[in-house]
Parts: structure tokens; C-alpha cells; sequence
């Protein structure tokens, strides 16, 4: 569940006149052929995986699987994004929902940030801890044995210090608050941004105080202190969404902290990290 990050958007793209979304290649639920992927990276312990995303194209295509992400969506949308997923999962006959393991990665808040310097009701903190928990509490009530990674946010005012090529005339566009020429205003992006980092913590604090193990929110911080430093790291096309080596270290670094107890997971990516593979005694740590 997420925006256009978890969609694919401009991963692959060369030009902004042709923007496609490459579900194939996502970080968190992507499944094509060689992508490094989290989907991908559990494939090799676990191959029977299924849901994942393949190829280029919106929800309604072929190849999409369970991604639920929407471009666009903001985090008032993931309560309806949670309803098209239970469907989803319902009316896939591969799938028995009381039985099997599911596993849900959601990644949302960067369209309020880019939204919050014009419309700071709408995008405040106590919003992103609302819509968040009536999302997953429809989670909780419609799927048994349900393992959420809940991403804290990028800081995507970084986006401000890269001036290469066409991105000073792009950023205004795709992301006018932390963009902003104001340094004021991209404080208070920052600012949110901290706050949506701490409220993350807080809604999986408040779901696994729950015993029964069925419904399991784990926050991952690998986004928190992530650098930005390049346009290696933004879209060819748009110098704003991610690009294929973002996903790339996204991944890597999401597969890793799932399997690094709280006090030791990353809290960052680190471009030079390798995949840790899992023994006979690995878990995937709720705390």
C-alpha cells in the first residue's frame, strides 16, 4: 500500500513524456526476473511467494498482483486502499485468508508533505496517526496473520539541494513545499516529516501490545536518516521519485532490518550493503 513510490512511478524513465509506472521493479512488492526486490530476496528462502508485482502498467493491470499503491493517493486514502486489498486477497483462490501468512509493507505520507506547506490541516500528524489506524484496523479485523512493515518517511526536502540538468525546473512541479526557495517552509516539511517518524513508532507500539500474534505492526526506520545526495538516487525523468537504484537500496535495506531485532535496525540505507541471509534461526522481529 502506498503512492506512486510503491507504484513504480519513473523508476526506469529517461524522459517526463513518458512516465509509466514499473510495479515489476518496486522495492517492497515488485517481482520481476533479476529486480532486487524484497518480493525477490524472499523468493530464495521462500519460493512459493505469490502477489507480487510484474511488469509496467496501473493497479487494474495484468501483472499487478496485491499492490495496492495509487499515485497520488495521500494517507486519507489508505483506508480504501486496505478495502481493495482484503477484496483482492478474497477473491484470490491461491490464497486461504485464515491460514497463510501475509505479509503488507506500506509506505505513504510524501503527497501530504509535498501539500503541507498549502494545506497544513490536511496534513498534520494527529491526520497521518488517524488514517493510518482506521486503515489497519480494518486490517486487523479482515486478515488473520498479517505481518505490516509501517516505512517511516524519507526526507524529501533533500530534493532542494540537487540542481542538476532540468531537476531546479522539475522540483517546483512534482514537489513545490520541499522545493521551496523559503527555508522556512522546507523546515516545516522537515518538521512534519519528524512528526509522521514518530507517529509511525507510536501505531505499531499500539498494535503490538496485542498478544494474540495474528496482526503484527512493525515499524522500519531505514528511511529515517536515508541521504539523498545525488540525482543517481531521483528518476531520470522527473529528479523527484525514486529511481531503479533507490528501490534498489530500499529493498535491500527493508529485507534487512525485517530480520533485525528494534534496538539494531538501520536507520539508513546504505548503498554498499549486501543482502543478510537468513539461518534456521532467523525471525522476522515484531520488537
Amino acid at each position: 500500500m502506498g503512492d506512486s513510490i510503491t507504484a513504480g512511478m519513473s523508476a526506469k524513465d529517461t524522459s517526463v513524456l513518458s512516465m509509466k509506472e514499473y510495479r515489476g521493479i518496486s522495492f517492497s512488492i515488485g517481482g520481476d526476473a533479476g529486480a532486487i526486490t524484497m518480493p525477490n530476496i524472499l523468493k530464495q528462502f521462500s519460493p512459493s511467494v505469490i502477489g507480487f508485482s510484474t511488469g509496467i502498467g496501473k493497479r487494474p493491470s495484468t501483472g499487478n498482483g496485491l499492490n495496492g499503491a495509487e499515485s497520488g493517493d495521500i494517507n486519507l486514502d489508505m483506508y480504501s486502499q486496505a478495502q481493495w486489498l482484503v477484496n483482492a486477497m478474497k477473491t484470490d483462490k491461491r490464497i486461504n485468508l485464515n491460514e497463510d501468512w501475509k505479509m503488507l509493507t506500506i509506505w505513504i505520507g510524501s503527497n501530504n508533505l509535498c501539500d503541507v506547506c498549502d494545506n497544513d490541516a490536511r496534513n498534520n500528524a494527529d491526520d497521518f496517526h488517524t488514517n493510518l489506524v482506521q486503515a489497519l484496523d480494518y486490517l486487523r479485523e479482515n486478515v488473520p496473520r498479517l505481518f505490516v512493515n509501517l516505512l517511516s518517511n524519507l526526507d524529501i526536502t533533500q530534493i532542494y539541494d540537487i540542481k542538476d540538468g532540468m531537476c531546479g525546473i522539475l522540483h517546483p512541479i512534482a514537489c513545490a513545499c520541499a522545493a521551496s526557495s523559503d527555508a522556512s517552509v522546507r523546515a516545516n516539511v522537515k518538521k512534519v516529516n519528524l512528526e509522521y517518524q514518530v507517529r509511525a513508532q507510536q501505531i505499531a507500539d499500539l498494535y503490538n501490545s496485542d498478544t494474540s500474534h495474528q496482526f503484527v505492526v512493525v515499524a522500519q526506520p531505514f528511511l529515517t536518516n536515508s541521504k539523498v545526495s545525488s540525482r543517481s538516487f531521483l528518476s531520470a525523468a522527473d529528479c523527484f521519485h525514486p529511481s531503479l537504484a533507490s528501490h534498489q537500496y530500499a529493498s535491500v535495506a527493508l529485507w534487512n532490518n525485517m530480520i533485525t531485532p528494534k534496538a539494531q535496525k538501520a536507520t539508513a540505507w546504505d548503498p554498499a550493503t549486501t543482502v543478510v541471509c537468513p539461518t534456521e534461526s532467523t525471525l522476522l522481529y515484531t520488537n
